[in-house]
């Protein structure tokens, strides 16, 4: 009996092999697909961002020094409106006109502070999509809103 047990075992394996092997895929084997990611120069984007950073500090320290002129002209103009001796009237007009002078100001200093920021992150914008592949989503293109905030009221 452990004679036919065991030639039956051999069979069973030996027609395993002879049918697996002729049972599986035939032809070329088959390819299988990765997917293709397009390169990112990292060193582009990190130019790109370098650049924009370099454009809004000086852009910001435009801003700033023109608010700060904005607010010397004006202590120094309500100085000279209240050192007036030729009435109640030319002072009012005097005070009238350095708030007006300096709300001129402010509005063409953030007017000014506004257009920058928006080229600066309109060349960013532009010089990353020239460093290929998805380096949108790699760069923090998306936070232009928060250089805009810093004039926002």
């Amino acid at each position: 009996m452990h004679f036919l047990a065991s030639v039956a075992s051999g069979v069973t394996l030996a027609a395993a092999g002879f049918f697996g092997f002729f049972g599986g895929h035939q032809g070329p084997p088959i390819a299988t697909s990765t997917p293709v990611h397009p390169v990112v120069n990292m060193t582009c984007i990190g130019a790109a961002v370098a650049a924009r950073e370099t454009s809004i500090d000086a852009d910001v320290s435009t801003y700033t020094g023109s608010v700060t002129s904005a607010y010397t002209t004006r202590a120094s103009s309500l100085a000279a409106a209240y050192a007036l001796t030729t009435g109640n009237d030319a002072i009012r007009n005097a005070v009238k006109a350095a708030w007006m002078a300096f709300q001129n100001s402010m509005q063409t200093a953030r007017m000014a502070w506004r257009k920058s920021q928006m080229v600066a992150w309109s060349t960013f914008a532009t010089a990353v999509r020239a460093c290929g592949g998805s380096a949108g989503t790699i760069s923090d293109g998306t936070n232009a809103s928060v250089d805009s905030s810093l004039t926002s009221s």
